[in-house]
């Protein structure tokens, strides 16, 4: 699947994987399987994280994820 995501990655703007759990979901496929999904847009929900992010990045000079992780190392 990372392959996949990585070759679809350069022509679409968002990719995505999920795990679809068959008949539970809906799907005429009774077994659970992945299936990867590409689009040309960003859906919306995403969009609005990879903006906060990038707008943390610009202020901070370093990824958000940095600091949430020293943050929870600190609590320890």
């Amino acid at each position: 699947w990372i392959n996949e995501m990585k070759e679809l990655g350069k022509t679409w703007t968002w990719v995505q994987i999920f795990e679809n759990r068959g008949a539970i979901m809906g799907c005429s496929n009774p077994h659970p399987h992945c299936q990867i999904w590409a689009s040309s847009f960003m859906p919306s929900e995403p969009e609005r994280k990879d903006k906060q992010l990038r707008e943390y990045y610009t202020r901070h000079k370093k990824p958000l994820l940095i600091d949430y992780v020293n943050r929870e190392l600190e609590k320890k």
